[in-house]
């Protein structure tokens, strides 16, 4: 019986901590950062990769340019998620404008990883190191920003 009772103690704190998603949830991904000063940006998404906590992954294809941030999304399998990669295919470049100044940053390589980790709450991403491509930009790195409902 005392083992029992410790097996299930010990599955009530796993679920308290898990990252469950039913059906098949909207991945919502958003580039920002506290100034709200970006006005547009475009990279090519070669796909992303949703990590599980057992183990394994799976691969989304998408293969398109976005602009992350007006914001883009899809729907993705549900499960016990720990993790996305975003497997992007060229510089991600960003527009702005603070101060009536507009200014460009890119961010990446054609072959840049951005891991977001999933818990009871998704943090924000940094996107660092950024080149200033034209303009002046302001301290305060971009942010990436991941929702699932």
């Amino acid at each position: 019986m005392l083992t029992l009772t410790l097996l299930a103690s010990h599955l009530l704190v796993a679920d308290a901590h898990a990252s469950v998603y039913i059906g098949n949830p909207a991945l919502w991904v958003h580039v920002d950062r506290p100034a709200h000063d970006f006005t547009a940006a475009d990279v090519l998404l070669e796909g992303i990769e949703v990590h599980y906590c057992g183990g394994g992954s799976t691969e989304y294809p998408v293969d398109e340019i976005i602009d992350p941030v007006a914001g883009w999304g899809m729907e993705i399998g549900g499960g016990n998620l720990c993790g996305v990669t975003f497997h992007w295919d060229s510089v991600l470049v960003i527009d702005g404008t603070r101060n009536g100044t507009s200014f460009s940053v890119g961010f990446g390589n054609a072959s840049a990883n951005t891991y977001v980790p999933i818990g009871s709450t998704i943090w924000p991403v940094a996107l660092t190191p950024v080149q200033v491509l034209a303009g002046t930009f302001p301290a305060g790195s971009p942010l990436l920003l991941m929702t699932l409902d």
